[in-house]
């Protein structure tokens, strides 16, 4: 069984190990811990980097404990590589790119806690224990073979990168400022769960990422996005279009939903956080007026999940809504900011479709 560790959105690890275990069954769970999932699995590498909860896939080498925060430890770092054989890890990767038979390679190291040295020279300390061990080329922008290091307080942890380019920017040919992350939106749709005739709905699109991971996520029955801003819903068209996807777009706002009530099964939306889109003060005036018509469009049992950092804000008009019950806040980071997935159903019976 190949052993594998995946980079995931801070918070949303488990999402990501349910996302791993539905689509790599009998896939063993190692450990779970911030922004990483470790795991093992005979599932085809191919496979694996179709997950879309995940931001980067990498075969696992090894890792050792021990490093104090001095220089002294970058000699240790060196020889602890040169004992790591990547020759499981390296075959992993040649079932993706094919025959690599005198590979050249970059390390790329990052670092976390108080050291004495810098992330550039763990990078050239283990890159050293790797040309002690293959002899390869070091070539740091031609590379075939991406070496990863990471050190967290006294650990180290090696492996060897499998997927391209970041997981999380597929699917968008268009890019608007504060876009969305795909694989957070991906991990937002899969917290609600979904169905083959669901109608979806982004209240406020920007450029679709939400609609193109719904598309990708499996049968819907109606697809709906919109957004005030027109130059938004153009490049959410474009985005749409490159992953094949269809969604009915409309210029509106998101405070007055044109939409008839109780006709809405799922919501997903990443809000303006007040920080980098909008102002605390912009949103003092959206939220309300959005959280009423959310209440108005969703059918009795309809969930939503909504992405802020606005968290007193949104709390309080949720939990002043009589049809609306706040289920589960689920923190996350993003960009070295923590905002929270809020996790909001409708209740259902009698009148809940109306407001």
């Amino acid at each position: 069984m190949a052993r594998y560790y995946a980079t995931v959105t801070t918070g949303l690890e488990e999402v990501a190990w349910d996302e791993v275990q539905e689509k790599a069954p009998g896939a063993v769970l190692q450990r779970l811990e911030r922004g990483r999932v470790f795991f093992g699995t005979d599932q085809d590498v191919g496979g694996l980097l179709k997950l879309r909860s995940v931001e980067n896939l990498h075969a696992y080498v090894g890792e050792f404990a021990g490093l104090g925060c001095d220089r002294e430890s970058l000699e240790l770092i060196q020889q602890h590589v040169r004992q790591m054989s990547l020759d499981e890890a390296l075959a992993l990767y040649q079932q993706v790119v094919g025959p690599l038979p005198d590979p050249s390679f970059r390390v790329t190291a990052s670092r976390g806690g108080t050291h004495e040295f810098r992330s550039q020279e763990v990078a050239a300390a283990a890159g050293a224990g790797v040309v002690q061990r293959y002899g390869w080329r070091v070539d740091l922008t031609g590379y075939d073979v991406e070496v990863m290091v990471d050190v967290r307080q006294d650990t180290c942890l090696v492996g060897l990168r499998l997927s391209g380019e970041t997981m999380s920017r597929r699917s968008r040919v268009e890019h608007a400022y504060a876009s969305l992350k795909s694989t957070v939106a991906y991990c937002m749709i899969r917290l609600l769960g979904a169905g083959a005739g669901d109608v979806f709905c982004d209240p406020m699109c920007g450029a679709g990422t939400v609609l193109v991971e719904r598309a990708a996520y499996g049968a819907v029955g109606r697809l709906l996005g919109g957004d005030r801003d027109e130059d938004m819903l153009a490049k959410a068209r474009v985005n749409l279009a490159a992953a094949g996807a269809a969604a009915d777009l409309f210029r509106w706002d998101a405070r007055r939903l044109p939409l008839r009530k109780g006709t809405v099964d799922r919501v997903v939306c990443n809000l303006p956080w007040g920080r980098r889109a909008g102002s605390h003060l912009v949103n003092v005036h959206l939220y309300p007026g959005f959280v009423r018509s959310l209440a108005a469009v969703l059918k009795g049992g309809g969930k939503a999940a909504l992405l802020t950092l606005e968290k007193h804000l949104l709390t309080r008009l949720i939990n002043r809504h009589p049809w609306l019950e706040l289920t589960g806040i689920v923190p996350i980071s993003v960009g070295g900011l923590k905002p929270s997935i809020y996790l909001v159903t409708k209740a259902g019976g009698a009148g809940a479709s109306d407001h």
